[in-house]
C-alpha cells in the first residue's frame, strides 16, 4: 500500500483515521501547529493556528477553521474525539511559533500564540508530550496515523523526531 500525504494549510485543521496516511505542514514560521495522535486508534490530527484570537465575525466569512487558538483548539479536539480518538491515549506536540530575528519579544505573534494555546491546553488538563517552539528556526512537520512520534524538519536541513 502506498503512503498517502495530506498537506495541512495554515489556519486549517485535518484529522485522519486512514491507515498509511501522513499529515504534513510546510514552513510553519510564526504559526503554531498543535499535533495529536492516538496510536491505539490509528488517528492523527494537526491544527495550524495563525493568531491568538480572531474577531468573532471573522468566522462568518472564512473557510479557515483553525485560524485562532480560542476557537480552533476546541474544534480540533472535538474533531479528534468524533473521529474515535480517546482523550486518555492522545499524544500532543506543539511546534512552530518562531519569531523574526529582529522582532521584539513583546511583538512576537508566535510567542503570543504559544502562550495562549498552552494556557488553553493546560486549563483543560491536556498533557503535552513534547515541544519544538520559539527561536528563529523555520520548521516543517510530518505526523502519520498510528505513530507515537512526530518528525520536525528544521529549515529543510536537519530532521529530528520528538
Amino acid at each position: 500500500m502506498t503512503m498517502k500525504n495530506i498537506l495541512v494549510s495554515k489556519g486549517k485543521m485535518t484529522v485522519s483515521s486512514e491507515p498509511e496516511t501522513c499529515l504534513e505542514v510546510e514552513s510553519l514560521g510564526a504559526t503554531l501547529a498543535i499535533c495529536a495522535s492516538d496510536p491505539q486508534k490509528n488517528i492523527a490530527g494537526i491544527a495550524v493556528l495563525v493568531v491568538p484570537q480572531a474577531k468573532p465575525d471573522f468566522f462568518v466569512h472564512s473557510h479557515l477553521n483553525a485560524i485562532d487558538a480560542t476557537r480552533g483548539l476546541p474544534a480540533f479536539f472535538s474533531g479528534l474525539i468524533k473521529s474515535g480518538a480517546s482523550r486518555e491515549n492522545l499524544l500532543i506536540w506543539l511546534v512552530g511559533a518562531s519569531r523574526f530575528m529582529t522582532e521584539p519579544q513583546e511583538l512576537s505573534i508566535g510567542s503570543h500564540l504559544y502562550t495562549i494555546a498552552r494556557k488553553i491546553l493546560l486549563a483543560n488538563k491536556v498533557a503535552i508530550k513534547a515541544e519544538h517552539v520559539g527561536g528563529t528556526l523555520n520548521r516543517s512537520i510530518r505526523l502519520c496515523t498510528g505513530d507515537d512520534k512526530l518528525t520536525v524538519v528544521i529549515s529543510g536541513v536537519k530532521e529530528v523526531t520528538i
